[in-house]
């Protein structure tokens, strides 16, 4: 897993921009590069620090590596803003999975019984 985010890493350093008409498709970050790599990075540091205890690893060393030593190398998420979070619209697709009430089960006086 830690060779996939190093790759992943790599790979959206080269700052390659998606079509802008393609952009829709990531409903988290736009198809935002910089904001996928701090991501990545973040998660390999959260990775990091669970395994930081078995010193096979070497995990310290690189945990040190990304917050001091090369920092400009692993951008990491800095404030909340940078959340990587997927918000329900009630809009397909973007529907709540657990959302599964019909209008007519709560429609004032009428109750389901109506319905039938």
């Amino acid at each position: 897993m830690f060779r996939k985010l190093e790759e992943a890493n790599a790979l959206l350093k080269e700052n390659v921009l998606v079509e802008s008409a393609n952009n829709a498709m990531d409903p988290i970050y736009s198809s935002d590069p910089t904001k996928w790599r701090k991501f990545g990075n973040s998660l390999y540091l959260r990775l990091l620090l669970r395994v930081a205890h078995k010193t096979e690893t070497n995990a310290v060393a690189k945990i040190k590596e990304i917050l001091e030593t090369n920092a400009a190398e692993y951008p990491i998420m800095q404030s909340n803003a940078e959340t990587a979070a997927l918000y329900y619209t009630n809009v397909q697709p973007y529907m709540n999975p657990n959302y599964n009430v019909r209008d007519i089960d709560f429609n004032g006086t009428r109750g389901i019984l109506n319905f039938y």
